[in-house]
């Protein structure tokens, strides 16, 4: 129940500054990541407006770049 809370109050907090960007957006999610749950992050994601957007989940914590190193950064090339 607080999951599913955290859910619905949470994509609306973060998408409101950040719903037009004028910049290329890429989203890195760690599907392990209990801080910010990837379901949260892609709602999040699925709110934004860019000239080009990519979702990218990883098996990973809420630090991809540090549990996947090489991953990573072969992800955002």
């Amino acid at each position: 129940r607080r999951y599913q809370a955290l859910l619905a109050e949470g994509a609306a907090l973060l998408s409101a500054p950040y719903r037009e960007c004028r910049v290329q957006v890429i989203l890195v999610a760690g599907s392990r990541d209990w801080p910010t749950p990837f379901p949260l992050a892609h709602a999040f994601y699925q709110q934004i407006a860019a000239p080009h957007k990519q979702w990218i989940l990883l098996d990973a914590g809420h630090l991809p770049f540090r549990d996947q190193p090489q991953v990573f950064c072969k992800a955002v090339e």
